[in-house]
């Protein structure tokens, strides 16, 4: 019988291609026979090359799959033996040491592929039914018409073409289900194919083909085509030469849709890549060590967190050991690693290790034992960088520490406490000290409990709108023990607190500060009666009395006819302006209007003044009426209204002042707008002396003070203070 006649019936009497594994490893031949059997072919799996030659001699097989390393010759030795054996023969080297060289010395003898062990399963399988069809395509051309059932049932396009032309002659019916082409279409079109190649790729397969063909070498390729519904489909095409006396006679080949693993490649890249640059930020690497060979593999980011040079390292778990993991942490890693392989079981450890250039890092690694049949076999695991995490975490304990020296022995009252419960987290002693409790009674209260009872409302209303992180100092009143009420600055800031929401609050105790402030305020008022006084008196009084006589001068040159009696009214006018703008004066320095008529109707009289005096427009505007029963914040307000139109007057130089008062919930809201020339960066009145004074009058009766820009240019001064600001006794 022919071998030709052989390869018919063998394909007559098999429905699956028979392939030949050669394999001296027990475990790895049964995995392979499995594998393969899986994947629908007839495996017959031999331990040496012995077998696999006696096997050949009576049996036809399509693929072999041939161990590198065999105990009587190579697994290319084996092939040069079995390719004399069988035609046809597509033969796949399997190897856990390849190179470069024996990889090309394999191809060289005719190797249909060469796999790496150390690679995915996947890749031998794709080999292996590549190879089958291969396989099964020469011998179907060999026997094209009886088998025509059989090539049309493979899940590929198989073709025959003219060399010269390029025009089919056949192309089994898998072509009209994969690119939805007819097949008279294919054979009828001389152009067809040529036509139907994507354009991206369609000079370069045609340029390869006419190459391949004049140089008479089979060619495998990938290029992607157009299919009937407008889908790119991607084909791997086997070519094959048939070559009759010495000139091409026909082309004949494979076509294998490539499409899904193409899709799959390409999201396996991506993920590939998007998993390298997660490692790369995260500073995480994976790696595998086959206990069976001592061979460590690495990820990209294992070589950059230990600074090695990929092609320079060689996977010798001992060497990396001893080299790369410092020598006081050796004896700790290797002791968990040992413990890991006799548990078959997980690890953590972290430890120092030493790059080539001698740079000290922390790795965090966990790891996990494979083992089969109780005995290791692998081992999986993740390294990280935690080198920077280290350092903040050193970092921190240090502030940490600092904190809490800065926070204990703090001469200032300071405090923790929960921004959601209001509750004291921690005190200092000089909190202790300055508000009288014990450290228990103090960290089982409130902040509440340190107001004055009417202070309350206020204080929650502004805890509940504040957002800053870090807020301005504020001024409040707190109680002591004993009742006592203190005045204080308070300073905060906003952090967790053994993972709680907390404020860290600063009380500086201003109540001598703010007694002696009120002291000096009250003796400048009372210095600026005295001086409203005198001027009312004394140079009031003085002016009254040169008026009299001015009048009665005049009357004597009248009298007399003389031409000076002109210049002596003139005289009597200039000295009652001067008489009025003294009563003006006496009247603002001392208002006893204030507390007599109270501040609504002094703020009238006072605007009425100005515009009378300096001729320029100016307003008061109270839409309700506004009782501010309190004289002291009465004098407080006006003394900011007056201090307000001075500034307008005579740095804003403004036409129109306008004074409003009107209440608003709980608080009285007064405002002084102008028609100035406005703020600037380089306006001294935000600094001046008038102004922080008002904003100390503000403060001193509970209300804020704001001065900014209007609306329509000009200046906008505005204070608020609450219904029932009462100025507290000094204690």
């Amino acid at each position: 019988m022919t071998e030709e006649a052989v390869m018919v019936s063998s394909f007559e009497q098999q429905s699956a291609v028979r392939v030949l594994i050669v394999e001296d490893n027990d475990a790895q031949r049964r995995i392979l026979a499995d594998l393969i059997r899986d994947e629908g072919f007839d495996p017959v799996a031999c331990g040496n090359a012995a077998e696999a030659l006696n096997q050949a001699d009576v049996g036809l097989f399509g693929v072999a799959i041939l161990d590198q390393r065999l105990p009587e010759m190579s697994g290319t030795e084996l092939l040069e033996r079995l390719r004399t054996m069988q035609r046809g023969l597509r033969a796949i080297i399997h190897t856990a040491y390849g190179s470069f060289e024996s990889a090309k010395d394999a191809v060289n003898l005719g190797a249909f592929a060469y796999v790496e062990k150390l690679g995915h399963p996947e890749e031998l399988m794709r080999q292996v039914h590549r190879a089958a069809q291969v396989w099964m395509a020469e011998a179907l051309h060999r026997s094209e018409a009886k088998y025509r059932q059989l090539v049309d049932s493979v899940h590929a396009i198989v073709w025959r073409s003219d060399p010269v032309t390029g025009r089919f002659r056949f192309v089994s019916h898998e072509a009209e289900t994969m690119l939805g082409y007819s097949v008279r279409q294919w054979l009828s079109e001389p152009t067809f194919w040529q036509e139907h190649i994507h354009p991206d790729d369609r000079d370069w397969v045609l340029e390869l083909c006419a190459r391949a063909t004049a140089e008479q070498q089979s060619q495998e390729f990938e290029y992607r085509m157009i299919a009937a519904d407008g889908r790119i489909v991607w084909l791997r095409d086997f070519v094959n030469i048939i070559v009759e006396a010495g000139q091409p006679s026909e082309l004949v080949g494979v076509m294998i849709d490539i499409t899904e693993q193409k899709r799959t490649a390409e999201a396996l890249r991506k993920s590939e890549d998007s998993l390298k640059e997660a490692q790369h930020i995260a500073h995480i690497g994976n790696w595998e060590l086959d206990l069976a060979n001592d061979t460590l593999v690495w990820s990209d980011e294992m070589f950059r967190i230990h600074g090695l040079d990929p092609f320079a390292f060689e996977g010798d778990v001992q060497a990396f050991v001893s080299t790369a993991v410092h020598p006081d942490d050796q004896a700790e890693v290797q002791a968990v690693l040992q413990q890991a392989l006799r548990e078959c079981g997980s690890f953590t450890s972290d430890y120092r290790i030493l790059q080539p250039d001698g740079n000290e890092r922390v790795v965090s690694a966990q790891g996990h034992v494979i083992c089969h049949d109780g005995k290791p076999s692998r081992m999986v695991g993740v390294v990280q960088d935690i080198t920077e995490r280290k350092r903040a975490e050193a970092a921190l304990r240090k502030s940490e520490q600092s904190f809490r020296l800065m926070f204990a022995h703090n001469p200032l009252p300071m405090w923790v406490y929960d921004r959601q419960t209001h509750t004291f987290l921690d005190v200092n002693d000089a909190a202790l000290e300055k508000y009288g409790y014990d450290r228990d009674a103090f960290l089982s209260m409130k902040i509440e409990d340190i107001r004055p009872a009417e202070d309350i409302p206020r204080f929650r209303e502004y805890i509940a709108a504040v957002s800053e992180t870090v807020q301005k100092v504020t001024q409040w009143k707190h109680q002591r023990k004993d009742g006592t009420i203190l005045d204080v600055e308070v300073a905060a800031h906003d952090f967790p607190y053994r993972e709680r929401p907390a404020r860290l609050v600063l009380a500086n105790d201003i109540t001598e500060r703010k007694r002696l402030e009120k002291e000096i305020l009250e003796i400048s008022n009372r210095e600026q009666r005295r001086i409203g006084q005198d001027l009312h008196d004394g140079l009031g009084q003085l002016l009254t009395g040169i008026g009299f006589r001015i009048a009665e001068l005049e009357g004597d040159l009248q009298n007399a006819t003389l031409s000076e009696a002109e210049d002596a009214a003139e005289l009597g006018q200039m000295v009652e302006r001067a008489i009025a703008q003294t009563r003006a004066l006496a009247h603002g320095l001392d208002p006893v209007n204030v507390e007599q008529q109270g501040l609504p109707v002094a703020l009238r009289e006072l605007t009425q003044s100005i515009e009378s005096i300096y001729g320029v427009a100016c307003e008061f505007v109270c839409p309700e009426p506004v009782e501010v029963h309190d004289p002291e914040v009465a004098i407080h307000v006006y003394r900011i209204v007056q201090e307000s139109i001075n500034n307008a007057l005579k740095h804003a130089q403004a036409s129109r002042v306008e004074v409003t008062l009107e209440a608003q919930e709980n608080l009285v809201v007064l405002t002084v707008s102008d028609d100035g020339i406005g703020l600037s960066t380089t306006n001294p009145r935000r600094e001046g002396m008038g102004l922080r004074i008002m904003d100390y009058r503000a403060r001193m009766i509970g209300g804020t003070f704001d001065v900014g820009a209007g609306p329509a240019g000009g200046t906008v001064v505005t204070c608020r203070f609450p219904h029932t600001s009462v100025q507290q006794p000094a204690q």
